[in-house]
């Protein structure tokens, strides 16, 4: 495990201010540094802990400079999974497999749900969630009728139509 001293020397000063973390990253571009029994924690969540203390529970650290190397104190901040995941669409982050059009096809597919995740090489778990509208349920099969208005009995008396919720 790195001493305090030991982390805060491992960055380079890149254009924009971000002190980019130059130990080993992950495949996202986070650095990565060994924590209690050699397990590794992200840089940026060590470099918060070391400059603020405890991340509190719930909290993540998200960068306000968009660089995952970044352990930069001034350019973290904390925030829930809620807004991370809003930073990220913002941003123009949102990596998926998956477009609108994949959705479409899958819930129309009339393969096997095993054949279906091996053609778009996902999961079974993420087929089965999109077929069953447990994700992806914003988007609306191209086919899928738009329900009628429903009406209440016409009253000659009222001479009024009311719709019935």
């Amino acid at each position: 495990m790195l001493s305090e001293s030991e982390f805060w020397s491992q960055h380079r000063v890149a254009e924009g201010g971000c002190w980019l973390w130059t130990g080993r990253l992950d495949g996202d571009g986070y650095g990565l540094v060994d924590v209690d029994a050699g397990f590794p924690a992200r840089a940026h969540r060590k470099a918060w802990e070391f400059r603020f203390g405890p991340i509190p529970t719930g909290k993540n650290v998200l960068h306000k400079c968009d660089h995952p190397a970044c352990i930069r104190p001034s350019h973290l901040y904390l925030g829930t999974t809620v807004q991370n995941v809003m930073d990220m669409v913002n941003r123009g982050r949102v990596r998926s497999k998956l477009k609108t059009a994949d959705i479409i096809a899958i819930r129309k597919d009339p393969r096997s749900k095993s054949a279906i995740a091996e053609h778009y090489g996902v999961s079974l778990t993420t087929i089965i969630s999109i077929i069953n509208r447990k994700t992806w349920a914003h988007v609306k099969d191209e086919q899928e009728p738009v329900p009628a208005p429903q009406y209440a009995p016409f009253s000659a008396s009222r001479m009024s139509m009311k719709f019935i919720d």
